[in-house]
């Protein structure tokens, strides 16, 4: 899983997969963390937001 991870070449989604599969946390958690992470952001991220992203780039590379 981490190099499928590593290959990943956007750096948000691939934070979003590393805080999800490797650091284990809820998509609640990571958003939180993506707003830490990316403050410039113009609209923040959510649970939803960060899980839509996350099955959308699965489907892409599917």
């Amino acid at each position: 899983m981490e190099e499928f991870i590593e290959q990943i070449n956007k750096s948000r989604i691939r934070t979003m997969f590393r805080l999800y599969y490797i650091d284990n946390l809820t998509w609640e958690m990571v958003a939180m963390k993506m707003n830490y992470m990316f403050p410039k952001k113009r609209i923040p991220f959510t649970k939803d937001s960060c899980r839509m992203a996350h099955d959308r780039f699965l489907e892409k590379v599917a």
